[in-house]
């Protein structure tokens, strides 16, 4: 079968069809290119450790007093996990 650059191979259909690609959108996933130096430095220092996770962790409580300090609002935070 040969590929061209409007057209991509349909893996979930049963006949192996194709389906246009509409140029210009490009809604790629965050895990398409490789982290920042930045961000891996402060992951592997997060890394040390065990840490309860979703929400109960020292991490979520210092991102929630930096979200409170930025709006200078004494509120809840949530987060989606």
């Amino acid at each position: 079968m040969s590929i061209t650059p409007k057209q991509i191979p349909l893996a979930s259909s049963r006949e192996y069809g194709t389906h246009p690609v509409v140029p210009g959108y490009q809604f790629a996933s965050d895990n398409a290119a490789g982290i920042c130096p930045e961000a891996w430095h402060e992951l592997e220092k997060a890394n040390v450790d065990f840490a309860a996770g979703y929400g109960d962790d020292p991490w979520t409580g210092r991102a929630t007093d930096l979200i409170r300090d930025v709006f200078e609002k004494d509120c809840d935070v949530f987060f989606a996990f």
